[in-house]
């Protein structure tokens, strides 16, 4: 079977967990875009027509919840999956509240996201 390649953009305040995640997926195939800050989200997904957004729930003391409902509110299709090490339930439910579609926690289990973005739907 042929696996289709994805258009990925890693978000993560991290610049390490950023790196090892585009070589990751990469290597997989996928066409990979890191940033490091949340600023930069709105210009890259409306520059770039990407099919998942794998971005961290906190950034330096705040989180990504009003971005993951500005993505979701722009671009309804689009794959959010939201990666945390926090043990923050309600954080969590804020983040699927506001559209992520997935939830991953850290350290990330490979296969556990391979699944996930093997069953990310084509764009349409």
């Amino acid at each position: 079977m042929c696996r289709r390649k994805l258009n990925i953009l890693v978000v993560d305040d991290h610049p390490d967990t950023v790196t090892m995640l585009e070589a990751w997926l990469a290597g997989e195939g996928h066409l990979v875009i890191g940033l490091t800050d949340l600023g930069g989200v709105e210009s890259t997904l409306c520059k770039y027509a990407m099919d998942v957004v794998l971005i961290d729930l906190l950034f330096s003391g705040r989180d990504s919840t009003s971005t993951i409902r500005w993505i979701r509110s722009a671009f309804p299709s689009l794959q959010i999956i939201v990666m945390s090490g926090t043990s923050d339930l309600q954080l969590t439910m804020r983040a699927i509240d506001a559209g992520a579609d997935s939830y991953l926690t850290k350290p990330i289990e490979w296969d556990v996201l391979h699944a996930l973005l093997q069953n990310i739907p084509a764009r349409s």
